[in-house]
């Protein structure tokens, strides 16, 4: 499979075709071009931090699956607290157009197609956007390698991502640590319009799942709110059988394939 997924959460590594003059669109290449299974399924424990540590804590569970195009469909679903219990939220990956991305709202009993004018709001009270929730198209961002530092132990390249006028980012660039062994990026830093960082991602507890590089904890910190939200995997499943019907309206509606 080939993707490059926001939640900078899940994960391989081959190192047999980076030399010293890779450049920082080559090396975004080779994290395109990794392995990451054909599914993923996780349990994940969702902690919303305000500035004072107060807990919010919501429990969802992550399906994904590689499509006909090659691309990711993903579903996530809620299951607690009450309040947000069956939101179910449905992204299909295209190889010639933007993600698709619809929200099934049980209080309403009703589906909203996410538009973009959307991409830039906040999902569900979190700290990612509608866009973060979605995959990077490599083509519709500009590359420059900065240096190659050491990151809590882990050898790196550091990446500016700049993104193309046309791409509608609500980000002015991003900085990104990416680990040459693992091929992951494990700290990312987001800039808005004025070039004043906004957000950070951070990564801890990276482990090989079934031969993948996974981070079991992830962090998406807004630096203006002190709000974060952490992401904690508290099972993983890759290559499972998952049923198409798992991406589809029926099931964003109904909760069954």
């Amino acid at each position: 499979m080939k993707r490059y997924i926001l939640l900078g959460i899940i994960i391989t590594t081959s190192l047999l075709t980076i030399s010293a003059q890779t450049t920082a669109r080559e090396i975004m290449d080779l994290l395109k071009q990794q392995d990451r299974g054909k599914s993923t399924h996780a349990l994940v424990n969702m902690d919303l931090i305000d500035k004072r540590g107060n807990l919010n804590t919501r429990v969802l569970e992550l399906y994904s699956k590689e499509n006909t195009e090659g691309k990711l469909n993903s579903m996530i679903v809620f299951h607690r607290p009450s309040s947000i219990k069956n939101t179910r939220f449905l992204t299909i990956g295209h190889s010639d157009k933007v993600p698709e991305q619809w929200i099934y709202m049980p209080a309403l009993k009703r589906i909203k197609r996410i538009t973009t004018s959307d991409a830039d709001q906040s999902f569900l009270g979190t700290d990612f956007t509608y866009a973060d929730m979605g995959v990077n198209d490599i083509d519709k961002a500009t590359y420059l390698l900065l240096k190659e530092e050491k990151l809590s132990g882990i050898e790196c390249w550091v990446i500016e991502t700049i993104p193309i006028k046309s791409a509608g980012s609500d980000y002015s660039k991003k900085i990104s640590w990416i680990s040459k062994e693992m091929l992951l990026p494990v700290y990312v830093e987001m800039f808005d319009k004025n070039g004043e960082l906004i957000k950070k991602l951070t990564t801890d507890n990276i482990k090989q799942i079934q031969g993948y590089w996974t981070p079991l904890v992830s962090m998406m910190e807004n630096i203006k709110t002190g709000h974060s939200t952490r992401l904690t995997m508290d099972k993983i499943v890759y290559d499972e059988n998952l049923p198409d019907g798992i991406f589809t309206s029926q099931f964003l509606h109904t909760g069954r394939p």
